[in-house]
């Protein structure tokens, strides 16, 4: 239900609902009241990080942040939050969550490089890292214990799709163990022993994998 419509359910259809000049006042009102609470909604929006716009440079003094004039919202939100969390003791969790409120996926990792004083942040290659590096680089910096060394390296995430069929097969050898029989008629004792040799094959119908 719009303001319109919502306006004209408080008041009697039976005297206004039909009068042009009601009507014609209504529909005035109604768009400056959707135009009010569209101001008031981008003002509130204002007192959040992640919905302010023209009111980022009020997060932005106090942290000592002077962005370019071209640098994008989702970079000055990133920088904002990194100067406003960072923890006193910092570990390589805190890194790699610092790191990644500039990556969008969220799947950039710290590893600790054991015996050389460094330690490696790598992103995936399909996202807009590059664009994004010289902000990282300097929370990182700002950040990172001074004895440490930060690395950086971009790595592919493959997706591919396999196809596979086949067939196994399985030999079993049975050992017939010696067994005597006689033989009545004959007067004959005779033992036999041996192996019988089997086969078993198993078709794999193709399948794929994603």
């Amino acid at each position: 239900m719009n303001k319109f419509e919502r306006m004209n359910s408080y008041v009697s259809h039976k005297h206004y609902g039909k009068s042009p000049q009601m009507q014609g006042i209504f529909k005035v009102e109604s768009s400056e009241f959707e135009e009010l609470e569209k101001a008031m909604q981008e003002v509130l929006d204002q007192f959040f990080i992640d919905t302010a716009t023209w009111g980022l440079i009020r997060w932005e003094e106090p942290a000592g942040l002077k962005p370019k004039a071209n640098t994008p919202l989702d970079i000055r939100r990133a920088n904002i939050k990194a100067k406003y969390i960072i923890p006193e003791t910092v570990t390589d969790l805190d890194l790699q969550e610092l790191v990644n409120m500039f990556v969008p996926s969220k799947q950039a990792k710290v590893v600790e490089i054991p015996n050389e004083y460094a330690f490696e942040i790598q992103f995936p290659v399909n996202e807009s890292v590059y664009k994004h590096l010289p902000s990282i680089s300097e929370t990182v910096e700002e950040t990172k214990p001074a004895h440490l060394e930060a690395l950086y390296r971009v790595f592919n995430q493959v997706q591919s799709t396999i196809t596979f069929g086949g067939l196994i097969s399985e030999r079993k050898r049975i050992t017939i163990k010696p067994i005597e029989f006689k033989m009545s008629n004959l007067n004959l004792d005779i033992s036999r022993a041996g192996f019988i040799s089997t086969r078993t094959r198993t078709t794999i119908k193709p399948e794929v994998i994603h």
